[in-house]
């Protein structure tokens, strides 16, 4: 099948116009590459200019388009802030990448009680390609399950629904090369 150059010009075209950083790149460092038989995918032809140009990107964006208490916290004696869910879901959107969450093992022994849960979380771009894997674990022997308030058997949903959002942050801060910004939630102190 012959190569439409005019279909990939108009593509680079595209991309660079719209994205708020990539214009100032010269379009003959961006190129079209199939990475499978129904998906067409950008990419830049100098590794080192597009991991600076994505930096510079993210930290635009950190300081522009993420807030503060909403998309990420900070603690005290702890330099970088934390990513929550919502400023995940931001950065998933901003790179135009999709995720996936998948649950690995659990332990529900409601005797005990014990529940524990482990996710994966896959982050793929539009090709599919897979970009970052994180697991993510919650269990009721954490402290903020172990008070004689907290109802285990009540608590067994947000503990996995605490799982998979550990899971899905760990997973986009890796696929966005977020973690010199932001990093995951801390532990509670004991």
């Amino acid at each position: 099948m012959p190569v439409d150059y005019e279909k990939i010009n108009q593509l680079k075209r595209d991309r660079l116009s719209d994205d708020g950083g990539l214009s100032d790149l010269p379009t003959e460092s961006v190129s079209l590459a199939k990475f499978s038989y129904h998906s067409d995918a950008l990419r830049l032809k100098d590794p080192i200019k597009h991991a600076a140009l994505q930096r510079n990107i993210l930290q635009t964006f950190v300081q522009s388009q993420m807030i503060g208490g909403t998309d990420y916290g900070r603690v005290p004696q702890v330099s970088k802030p934390f990513l929550f869910k919502q400023g995940a879901e931001k950065l998933l959107t901003l790179f135009n990448y999709g995720i996936s969450i998948e649950s690995v093992r659990h332990i529900e022994d409601f005797d005990k009680p014990l529940f524990h849960y482990v996710y994966l979380a896959t982050v793929r771009d539009r090709t599919g390609f897979v970009l970052a894997q994180c697991e993510g674990s919650c269990n009721s022997k954490e402290k903020a399950y172990q008070s004689e308030k907290v109802d285990l058997y009540g608590a067994c949903n947000s503990i996995m629904k605490k799982a998979e959002k550990r899971a899905f942050v760990g997973a986009v801060l890796l696929a966005t090369n977020a973690s010199g910004f932001l990093r995951t939630q801390p532990r509670r102190k004991s």
